[in-house]
């Protein structure tokens, strides 16, 4: 038999149970590392640091900088042309492979797809393999007035009609006078990106086997001016 009473005191432990059970689950759940929602096992969460030395270069068209490091032998390659391996079975009736058609017959069967490709704004010989390096990881961005380009270890700027403003230079030139392995190495693998929101330049190096380790080296332009002032971060 239940009297007045207990039935209350039920009825206060329902409640109170409910509200402990809502705030439990209203709770966050902090995700342990390797799980659902961390990093994945094995590998170490991003690590954020404050840049080792930044501040503001002189202007990059007055820089002076050191001759290009030639390589000590020149570098023959030997040009082989990739043969054409049929699969098996192809161009046999019934076999399912695919055939090879004649060059005749690829001519008369060729149609045009989509729309024609416009014509270019400008084109322009671009900076070459001024180094000897290999490959080139040539990389390269354009502004409403320049296009910057980086092969490797040199860094060019023209304007974009293809008139050369500075360089070849050596990629280094953007931290010289910074002192550290951004300065002193040349290690290329860059990239060139512009803002078109903010109206600068971004471009990154490596900086490798210093002493203390490897180095992502990074400069942001002042302005849109590629060949003034840079932030070498």
């Amino acid at each position: 038999m239940v009297t007045s009473g207990s039935h209350v005191w039920f009825k206060r432990l329902l409640i109170l149970g409910t509200t402990v059970f809502m705030l439990a689950a209203a709770l966050p759940v902090q995700a342990k590392p390797g799980g659902p929602g961390g990093s994945p096992k094995g590998q170490h969460p991003p690590v954020v640091r404050q840049s080792a030395h930044h501040g503001l270069s002189k202007p990059l068209r007055t820089a002076k900088v050191k001759d290009h490091a030639k390589p000590s032998t020149s570098r023959q390659l030997e040009l082989r042309k990739l043969p054409r391996v049929p699969k098996p079975g192809a161009g046999k009736p019934g076999s399912g492979g695919n055939t090879v058609a004649s060059p005749a017959a690829a001519k008369s069967s060729t149609q045009t797809i989509g729309s024609p490709i416009t014509d270019f704004v400008a084109n322009f010989e671009g900076t070459g393999n001024n180094d000897g390096v290999l490959p080139p990881d040539t990389n390269g961005d354009v502004s409403s007035k320049y296009y910057v380009q980086w092969v490797n270890l040199s860094i060019s700027v023209f304007d974009r009609t293809g008139t050369v403003l500075m360089g070849p230079t050596p990629g280094n030139v953007l931290w010289a006078g910074f002192g550290g392995p951004c300065e002193n190495q040349n290690d290329g693998d860059p990239i060139v990106q512009y803002d078109h929101a903010a109206n600068q330049w971004m471009v990154s190096q490596f900086a490798l086997f210093a002493n203390d380790g490897f180095h992502q080296c990074i400069a942001i332009s002042q302005t849109d001016d590629p060949t003034g002032a840079w932030y070498p971060l």
